[in-house]
């Protein structure tokens, strides 16, 4: 009964080997500081939720170079981007913004009220309608825009295009001097200006009321470049009809525009589509705003002083305009970071770990060491028993080697007494 409730403690012993001990120091110190570092990498980090503008964000980190898998791909840390209808987007931080009028999905063909965006380039998408509604006092211009591909959905947006967007900025079709050349966002909209303002040169003095609606024929976006849509002038369908107030006038107002309003009516569209698809970063060789030799195709000459003769006069001391390539709708991206812990978390965290990796390790080395060393019959005995076993060996000898020489002088001393 006491053996079951017996405290006891084991036996050590140590091992002779000569260079166990600094080799397993050395090792178990080396061990350590890769722990160490192994450690911050794996509870050294807390994530972290951010916002970020690049959907393809990614984080490089110092252990990346030990550990080359653990590299973040693009689009691997960030969630998409959610937009509903009704909710506006830009596609410039300069550009008006766009609404989102209508969602489809084109697997299921079924509309939706919502849309992921994953940072896309606006690849396939390009203008599709133009609204014009004005008179003598007012020009309200829409436009329709169709995203045919955009992870899955096809997305219409729609904006209004009004005078504001053709503000002058400083002299006629020129750049401030201290802005890049190759900067569109002033550049365009003095454009836009000179072609509103040469369809109101020619709109009749007795017009009220007056309705334009051109529509593409073939849409034409980035993935489309090497079409004919691309390459020959822009087909706009382009439908007109008008209401006038001729007072005092027995004669019954036109009901069709003369050619030279039409005319500059074709301007004033080609320019809107133009000017979207430059904010859009489509370059195809039919965008006169972009290619120079493209303007007698697409615009209509309409007189000495107009938006024709001023773009192809050449002397107008303004560069082409450049492009890096199709646009991306801007957008607020919900992202995961990996930001190192605080020095107090750091260092617990870290120990923990530590500690709890190192002595496993140790446990499981010292196992492996001690039945290696207990192979033989000696190491199984603890040191002072097997200096007390060899001591009691010796006595015992001695004791039998003494009684030997005792017996043999014994018979010495008989053998003489009886010699004599």
């Amino acid at each position: 009964m006491s053996s079951v409730f017996a405290i006891d403690y084991p036996v050590t012993r140590t091992i002779h080997w000569r260079w166990l001990a600094p080799i397993s120091h050395a090792g178990a110190f080396i061990i350590l500081v890769l722990l160490t570092l192994i450690n911050v990498a794996l509870v050294g980090y807390e994530t972290v939720n951010v916002f970020r503008n690049d959907f393809n964000f990614t984080q490089r980190l110092w252990y990346h170079n030990l550990i080359p898998y653990q590299n973040s791909e693009p689009g691997s840390l960030c969630e998409p981007h959610l937009f509903n209808i009704g909710d506006q987007l830009q596609t410039g931080s300069n550009s008006p913004a766009w609404t989102v009028f209508a969602v489809e999905n084109t697997i299921t063909n079924l509309t939706t009220a919502s849309f992921p965006y994953s940072g896309n380039p606006l690849v396939d998408c390009d203008i599709t309608r133009i609204r014009v509604n004005g008179s003598r006092n007012n020009l309200d211009v829409g436009t329709l825009l169709e995203c045919f591909d955009i992870n899955g959905y096809h997305i219409t947006l729609t904006r209004p295009f009004n005078p504001s967007a053709f503000v002058r900025n400083g002299d006629f079709l020129y750049r401030p001097l201290n802005e890049s050349l190759s900067d569109s966002v002033l550049f365009l909209p003095n454009i836009g200006f000179v072609a509103y303002d040469d369809f109101y040169d020619f709109l009749p003095s007795a017009t009220d009321t007056y309705y334009a609606l051109a529509v593409l024929r073939i849409p034409c976006p980035v993935s489309f470049a090497h079409a004919n849509c691309a390459q020959d002038s822009p087909l706009l369908n382009a439908q007109t009809w008008n209401s006038f107030d001729w007072p005092n006038s027995l004669q019954w107002p036109p009901t069709a525009l003369d050619r030279d309003t039409n005319a500059a009516l074709w301007n004033l569209l080609q320019t809107i589509y133009a000017l979207i698809r430059v904010e859009l970063g489509i370059d195809s060789p039919n965008n006169f705003l972009l290619h120079k030799e493209s303007i007698a195709m697409v615009l209509v000459d309409t007189g000495p002083k107009n938006l024709y003769s001023t773009l192809e006069s050449g002397n107008l001391g303004v560069s082409p305009v450049t492009m890096s390539g199709p646009s991306v709708i801007e957008a607020q991206y919900f992202c995961k970071y990996q930001q190192l812990k605080s020095p107090g978390s750091l260092v617990v965290s870290v120990l923990v770990a530590v500690l709890s990796m190192f002595s496993s390790g140790w446990a499981v080395y010292m196992f492996i060491i001690s039945s290696l060393a207990k192979r033989t019959h000696e190491a199984n005995m603890c040191e002072a028993h097997e200096k007390t076993s060899l001591s009691s060996s010796e006595m015992v000898d001695y004791e039998v080697q003494t009684l030997s020489s005792s017996r043999e002088r014994k018979q010495e001393c008989q053998d003489d007494i009886e010699r004599g």
